[in-house]
C-alpha cells in the first residue's frame, strides 16, 4: 500500500502536470506567447538538481518524450549523441551538462527560452569536493570509466583533489563555467591568452541568455524563471541537497567551507581565477540583490 506522503506526492505531480498542460494549452503569458521549448543549460553544483527535477515534475519525465537529457559533455573524447540532439529539439524541455553551442544547436532560438545557474566559484568547487568526496555519493551516477577515480576520491583531501592531473577530474575543477558557457570544454590548464579567449566568449554566451540565475539568490531566481517559462510558480522552493547532508546549519556550513578555503588557498585561485571574473561580470548584469547578495552554502 501506498502511504499517505506517497499518495500527496502523486496528487501533487499530477496537479502540477495538469496545470502545466492547460497553461500550454492557452499559450499565454502576460499578456504575450510563451516560448515552445525550455532549455537548461546545467553546469555541475550550481543548484541545478533541483531546478531540473521540478521542471521535470510540472513538463513530463523522459519516458514522455516532453524532457530530453543530452549526455554530458564533461566525457573526454565522447563526441554530442546527435540523435539525443534530434529527440531534443522537439522536446518541451532540454537540460544537461551541456555547453552554450550545443544549446543553440538544439533548439529554435527564436521559440526556447535558455537559462542557466551560476555560482560563486569556490563555493561550487567546495559543493563537488564535498558531493565526490561524501559516503553518501550515489553509485549509479558514477560514468563508465570513471569507476577508479570516483574509487579514489573519497581518499583525497581538498587539496590532493584539486591538484590532481587527472584529466577526468581537471575537466570538473578547472574554470568550468568559463569553459562550460564558452563551449571550450576540451581546453584545460589556460593560460593568459587562452583564459581570455574563453572569458569573452563566455561573457557573450551569458548576455544571450534568456536568464542567469545565481545559487545564492535561488530564492528568488527560481520562481521568476518558473514564471517566464509559463509553468505553475512552486509555493515553496524546492532544493535538492546532495552535498554534505549533515551539516544541517547555516553556521556548519560555513565553518566547513572556511575550513576548505584554508586548506586549498593556494591551489584553487588557477582554477577560479577565470570562473571568478565571469561570475562578477554576470553579478552586474544580472543579480537580483546587487551588493547585498549572500553567499550560501546548501546544494
Amino acid at each position: 500500500m501506498m502511504g499517505t506522503r506517497h499518495v500527496g506526492q502523486v496528487i501533487h505531480k499530477i496537479a502540477l502536470r495538469l496545470n502545466t498542460r492547460m497553461r500550454e494549452y492557452t499559450g499565454k503569458w502576460r499578456g504575450g506567447r510563451a516560448k515552445r521549448q525550455i532549455v537548461f543549460v546545467h553546469i555541475p553544483k550550481t543548484a541545478g538538481t533541483s531546478v531540473a527535477d521540478y521542471m521535470r515534475l510540472c513538463v513530463g519525465g523522459r519516458s514522455s518524450g516532453r524532457t530530453v537529457v543530452v549526455r554530458s559533455e564533461f566525457r573526454i573524447g565522447q563526441g554530442l549523441d546527435q540523435d539525443v540532439c534530434a529527440k531534443a529539439r522537439s522536446a518541451r524541455f532540454c537540460t544537461g551538462h551541456m555547453t552554450w553551442p550545443t544549446a543553440e544547436r538544439i533548439c529554435d532560438r527564436e521559440d526556447a527560452f535558455i537559462f542557466t545557474f551560476l555560482r560563486d566559484p569556490r563555493q561550487r568547487l567546495f559543493s563537488l569536493y564535498s558531493y565526490l568526496n561524501g559516503a553518501s555519493f550515489p553509485q549509479r551516477y558514477v560514468p563508465e570509466g570513471f569507476e577508479d577515480l570516483y574509487a579514489s576520491i573519497p581518499t583525497m583531501t581538498a587539496s590532493d583533489f584539486l591538484t590532481s592531473h587527472d584529466p577526468r577530474l581537471v575537466q570538473m575543477t578547472d574554470n568550468v563555467m568559463v569553459r562550460q558557457l564558452a563551449g571550450g570544454m576540451d581546453r584545460v590548464d589556460l593560460d593568459d591568452g587562452a583564459g581570455h579567449e574563453l572569458l569573452e566568449a563566455a561573457k557573450k554566451a551569458v548576455t544571450r541568455l534568456d536568464y542567469v540565475g545565481f545559487t545564492e539568490t535561488f530564492d528568488h531566481d527560481f520562481p521568476e524563471i518558473a514564471g517566464r517559462t509559463n509553468l505553475p510558480s512552486p509555493k515553496r522552493v524546492p532544493v535538492v541537497k546532495v552535498s554534505r547532508p549533515h551539516l544541517t546549519s547555516q553556521a556548519e556550513r560555513m565553518q566547513e567551507f572556511q575550513r576548505f578555503e584554508r586548506e586549498v588557498a593556494d591551489a584553487i585561485e588557477p582554477l577560479v581565477r577565470w570562473d571568478q571574473q565571469l561570475y562578477e561580470f554576470a553579478r552586474s548584469a544580472f543579480a537580483a540583490y546587487g551588493d547585498d547578495i549572500k553567499v550560501a552554502t546548501a546544494a
